[in-house]
């Protein structure tokens, strides 16, 4: 992986301004977090920890959308219904 920003011969901006440039090309391309990580040693039973609880908070997320999903559709049905009866009478 390499990072490249080109500053122009002429640069008007100030020095700051190409270092934020560079900043966010590095959290683009995933390299700081890849560093951060990389920065310990993390034992394999960490590791798979760490996946089971990023599993486990992906399927709670979800199955709370599922279920407000579900909610929406069992109201929307139970006033179809009743918009049904009310027309039938």
């Amino acid at each position: 992986m390499s990072v490249e920003v080109k500053i122009p011969e002429n640069a008007s901006e100030p020095f700051d301004y190409y270092l934020n440039l560079f900043k966010k090309q590095l959290n683009k391309d995933g390299i700081l977090i890849e560093y951060k990580k990389r920065m310990f040693y993390e034992k394999p039973s960490e590791k798979r920890h760490k996946k089971y609880i990023k599993r486990k908070r992906k399927l709670r997320r979800k199955k709370l959308l599922f279920q407000s999903k579900r909610k929406y559709n069992l109201k929307w049905i139970f006033l179809k219904k009743k918009k049904k009866m009310m027309q039938n009478e």
